[in-house]
């Protein structure tokens, strides 16, 4: 069945699936970790850790930090389950937003993450988010995070995206829809390429 592939530098909350793709100086060994271990995972996106069973039928959930709590959310904010683990190169795994009762009633989606070594030095990352049947999940993830409304203690039922309680997110956080490589950046401190952005992690 074909899916609804939006085309480079596009956003659309239609789309159903959405294929995001970065390219990381850095060890397919790295960048798994950095998916899949709490003590990196919590330095990116909302700032909290997220946890993997990683074997099939494992658990994946993702803890609200203390900023989160303080704001009313619950103590797991995301979860879902391990379909597929071959490390340090895929992973695919189910995801659902427990924000809202409507986020939560909405169901799963499915991500799958590929790490593979280019001859260039850098990996390529993609990340691939099935979206069919998901208009709330596609809705919420087709803007950049600085555009989505916020959630407040004055509309605690709206659907959002809460905001981040610590620290502005980094460069590689920052939503994409595009086919096309987004960003490159260096997970290792030193000498970069003109283009690529050295995040010291």
């Amino acid at each position: 069945m074909p899916t609804d592939l939006p085309k480079a530098g596009m956003t659309s909350a239609a789309a159903t699936t959405r294929i995001h793709e970065i390219y990381i100086k850095a060890s397919p060994q790295t960048i798994w970790e950095a998916i899949t271990s709490p003590e990196w995972n919590a330095k990116f996106g909302y700032r909290a850790p997220q946890i993997y069973e990683l074997s099939p039928g494992g658990e994946y959930k993702a803890k609200s930090n203390a900023g989160m709590l303080a704001m009313g959310l619950p103590e797991t904010v995301i979860d879902g389950e391990i379909i597929e683990c071959v490390p340090p190169h895929k992973l695919v795994q189910t995801f659902r937003f427990l924000f809202s009762e409507e986020q939560k009633k909405e169901g799963f989606t499915r991500l799958t993450w590929e790490i593979e070594p280019t001859q260039s030095g850098f990996c390529r990352l993609t990340l691939t988010h099935e979206l069919a049947g998901a208009p709330i999940m596609a809705t919420l993830t087709s803007a950049p995070f600085s555009e989505m409304p916020q959630r407040s203690p004055a509309s605690p039922r709206m659907i959002s995206r809460p905001p981040c309680a610590d620290a502005p997110a980094p460069p590689l956080a920052k939503p994409s829809t595009s086919t096309s490589p987004d960003i490159m950046f260096s997970a290792t401190p030193g000498p970069a390429l003109p283009w690529t952005i050295t995040c010291a992690c």
